[in-house]
């Protein structure tokens, strides 16, 4: 959550709600138990659903929690919302009003031009997010002695709590309500705050005088008593966004529709299978590739190199020339390896964020989807060129995968022989033990004997 009121968010911060992909909700308690455990100065809350989103009820259980009750002392208040079915029902609206707020949704393609969340608080939440996640997982890593480390929802949440702790991120995005013109001055004191693309709009569609008009005609309105302060009344006040068709469905990556992919494409469109012919000086037909036409490797979609073997065996019938042997060029050996290494950790990152949940873990994936889907263009450009690539890149990945086996084996084997020397350190322990236990039961049973011999000898 974002919030206005720059004097609020110093007292307390507007805290965040995580939500994990889990069926029933047994997890849920147990998770929001830890995070009562951790007396956080601000709020924090957890739900769990067998999907990863939001439905009505779990919206609803939200604000009940999250909204201020109403009573004396409160001013009304104005929720903005996205444009989100489950989030759109009276029933949410209805809460909303009961508690002294306003509820107003966010249209189609609007979100990322005046919701806060968007324009001035998530790309910094998420980059502080991944620098902690990954400082710990090299930790971890090097605690257990290699492998693939993991971190598990408890230090997930961890993070999450520290990121939020930042007193900085949240007046950053209560500056975003003024430069996205939310909170501005009716009067038009505040015009020249409004910057970025919601400044474009603003000009482009004369808001100042649209603002004019409207505040000219509710006052007016007011004065004859036309808009009465129910529900029903001032939710006829808010116009609706209109339909904007292929805007109103939501769809994996669309909110970096704007980013530029390397090769120039956007996110959503298929690579076009492009056969290149060069025009023929006869007029005739041109193959598709004839080997004497072959280009330098320096022009080539994979470079290759041919070099002469000088310590190869002749071969063949009897034939004294060399043969020349065809080698992939070491630079597009490493390139593909670093572009597969980059794939697999994006892969893992996704997985991390699908267990986070909820709309943080949903945007964050989906910007993940579209890293992914431009390095996977770049690693397709070197694959597919030749296939002496792919057989290399595979041997490679063959060779580190039975390396990570071994070293699992050998970590494996060190835990064992570990476990066992701490067995047997105890096993010593308790036989010394024994061993005092015995002398001292012989020492005594001598005692009590040289006793016994002395008491005849007086006797006698």
């Amino acid at each position: 959550m974002t919030d206005s009121c720059g004097a609020r968010v110093r007292e307390e911060f507007p805290g965040f709600e995580m939500m994990f992909t889990f069926e029933g909700k047994n997890k849920q308690a147990e998770l929001q138990a830890y995070v009562a455990s951790k007396n956080s100065p601000f709020k924090v809350s957890v739900v769990t659903g067998p999907s990863g989103s939001y439905t009505e009820q779990d919206i609803l259980a939200f604000l009940e929690i999250w909204l201020e009750p109403w009573g004396p002392g409160r001013q009304w208040e104005i929720m903005l919302l996205d444009a989100y079915a489950p989030g759109l029902t009276d029933n949410v609206q209805r809460l909303c009003w009961r508690r002294g707020y306003v509820c107003i949704t966010h249209g189609g393609g609007a979100s990322m031009i005046l919701q806060t969340n968007d324009t001035d608080h998530h790309e910094h939440v998420r980059k502080r997010f991944i620098e902690l996640q990954t400082q710990r997982l090299i930790t971890k890593t090097r605690m257990q002695g290699g492998g693939m480390a993991d971190l598990d929802l408890r230090e997930n949440i961890d993070i999450m709590i520290r990121v939020m702790s930042d007193l900085d991120l949240h007046l950053i995005a209560t500056a975003g309500y003024l430069r996205t013109g939310t909170t501005n001055a009716l009067n038009g004191d505040d015009d020249a705050m409004i910057k970025n693309e919601a400044a474009g709009f603003w000009k482009e569609m004369d808001m100042r005088k649209a603002v004019n008009d409207a505040v000219a005609d509710a006052k007016r309105r007011c004065e004859v008593g036309e808009i009465p302060w129910t529900y029903a009344a001032i939710k006829k006040e808010i116009t609706p966004y209109p339909n904007k068709h292929c805007l109103d469905v939501i769809l994996p990556g669309q909110e970096d529709e704007a980013t530029i992919d390397p090769d120039g494409r956007k996110w959503d469109e298929e690579e076009p299978q492009i056969v290149q012919v060069e025009e023929s000086d006869a007029g005739g037909p041109v193959e598709y590739f004839c080997p004497g036409d072959w280009v330098d490797g320096a022009d080539a979609e994979v470079a290759w190199a041919k070099n002469t073997d000088t310590d190869a065996q002749h071969h063949g019938h009897g034939a004294t020339a060399l043969a020349e042997v065809e080698t992939v060029d070491e630079d597009v050996i490493e390139l593909s390896f670093k572009q597969n290494k980059t794939l697999r950790q994006l892969n893992d990152a996704d997985a991390i964020f699908k267990d986070l949940g909820g709309v943080l873990g949903a945007s964050l994936r989906n910007t993940l989807s579209s890293v992914r889907h431009a390095e996977e263009k770049k690693f397709a450009a070197h694959m597919k060129g030749n296939p002496r690539v792919i057989a290399e890149l595979e041997d490679g990945l063959r060779a580190e995968e039975k390396r990570m086996r071994e070293a699992r084996v050998e970590y494996a084997e060190q835990m064992r022989l570990k476990k066992e020397t701490e067995l047997a350190k105890k096993a010593l322990k308790d036989t010394d033990r024994q061993l005092k236990k015995r002398k001292q039961d012989v020492k005594h049973q001598d005692k009590v004997l040289a006793a016994m011999v002395s008491s005849r000898a007086y006797t006698l």
